[in-house]
């Protein structure tokens, strides 16, 4: 017979029931605690991201606006750009130095007893010298900056330059008078690349039967161009020309 110690009045498996009880509750509390810090973590990681798409879309905002100001910058330097290749080509449309001036300073610079008997001036379009390429490397280098050129053309054409050249010829007493209108032409601002083509001897057709005058001049000509850095000052001295003598 079990003692009185032994004897007990709970049912059997009152104990099994508690300790699962037990086991339930502690689980449950365990659960929630895992599902509480998964939505904390959930909500956290929201929140930063909303934070990140906030912060990506006023980035975005920025670029936009400045890429709008940059086009607005791009399109009002292409408007310069181009007001000053109007400028320009009106510019070179322009004579920069008068006929006139050329004409008073033709006519100022021929000494006594020398007289012209034609002028011509003819402008042609100017023409930058090639380089000779000497090796293939040149060759695709020199093809590269004609390729970057045109298309730099493409974009804005630069405004033409003419060459002017000038060939005129007269008459003169003597070689020294020729020679005198030739130093004055070379120091003349207006004319560059001054040089004598033609010097002879010129019989007048009233050779014939001039009670033995001898009529025998000098025939020259001259060819140059005009300064393309000429600058023709203001003003009525600019075209005034002086007395010439004319031969006789």
């Amino acid at each position: 017979m079990s003692s009185p110690n032994d004897l007990s009045f709970l049912p059997d498996d009152y104990m099994e029931r508690k300790a699962q009880r037990r086991a339930a509750i502690i689980g449950g509390s365990l659960l929630s605690v895992v599902v509480l810090g998964v939505a904390g973590a959930l909500y956290v990681t929201e929140r930063s991201t909303d934070g990140i798409e906030r912060h990506h879309a006023q980035v975005v905002h920025e670029f936009n606006e400045a890429a709008r100001r940059l086009e607005q910058v791009k399109k009002m330097h292409d408007q310069q750009r181009k007001i000053v290749q109007h400028a320009e080509l009106a510019a070179s449309l322009v004579e920069k130095v008068p006929r006139s001036n050329i004409l008073a300073e033709l006519t100022n610079s021929l000494p006594p007893g020398t007289s012209l008997l034609d002028f011509l001036l003819e402008s042609h379009q100017h023409q930058d010298p090639t380089p000779v390429a000497s090796t293939a490397f040149d060759q695709k280098k020199a093809a590269l900056e004609a390729k970057q050129k045109a298309d730099a053309a493409g974009v804005a054409a630069d405004a033409p330059k003419f060459d002017v050249h000038i060939r005129l010829s007269g008459l003169a007493d003597t070689d020294v008078q020729v020679a005198q209108f030739l130093s004055r032409l070379s120091a003349s601002p207006l004319f560059r690349d001054v040089n004598m083509v033609v010097s002879e001897i010129y019989h007048s057709p009233t050779d014939h039967g001039n009670n033995g005058k001898n009529d025998t001049l000098r025939r020259f000509q001259i060819e140059m161009m005009l300064n393309p850095n000429a600058e023709v000052p203001d003003g009525p001295r600019a075209t005034r020309t002086a007395a010439v003598e004319l031969s006789k």
